[in-house]
């Protein structure tokens, strides 16, 4: 029973969580980018994966998303506040 739970557990992140992927997907989804857009996409990743780990987690978004909002609100009450 345990053995089938690991076997079971190790399929799922394989094919579900992207964990196969690299050796998995097909060469037609290559992507042909520039230097500039690669910078700019490295750059975007990086700020999601704040910790450093090389993937993108849901807290990851959460935080960014947290992030970000704070940011929005704090820059639209301090325009209101000047006028």
């Amino acid at each position: 029973m345990v053995q089938e739970e690991k076997e079971a557990a190790t399929q799922f992140l394989m094919s579900e969580m992207g964990l196969h992927l690299k050796t998995t997907a097909p060469s037609a989804s290559e992507v042909d980018l520039s230097d500039e857009e690669t910078y700019l996409y490295m750059k975007r990743f990086q700020a999601l994966d704040a910790d450093g780990k090389g993937f993108i987690t849901i807290n990851d978004l959460r935080k960014h998303f947290k992030v970000s909002t704070f940011h929005k609100h704090r820059k639209v009450s301090e325009t209101r506040t000047r006028k």
